[in-house]
């Protein structure tokens, strides 16, 4: 997901790693890698997530609420980072 030019002059705010992945396979490319080296390893598994619903994988929460607060710990941690 790609942020918005806010005018600032700033590179725009990425809130979301970009999760692809080769069509039909669970290799993780550079970018999610990336996301997983540098966020605290609890973010793992939203950024994993995030990988699995590109790919139609399946899911890794069982429970929508708590993917729901897992997100919105990571948005706070990436806005913070």
């Amino acid at each position: 997901m790609r942020g918005r030019d806010t005018g600032s002059g700033r590179a725009p705010l990425r809130l979301v790693p970009q999760a692809c992945a080769a069509a039909g396979s669970q290799r993780m490319t550079t970018v999610t890698a990336t996301a997983m080296a540098t966020y605290d390893p609890r973010w793992h598994r939203i950024i994993g997530e995030a990988l699995r619903i590109r790919v139609r994988g399946p899911a890794r929460y069982r429970n929508p609420w708590r993917r729901r607060a897992d997100l919105v710990g990571f948005v706070d941690e990436a806005l913070r980072h």
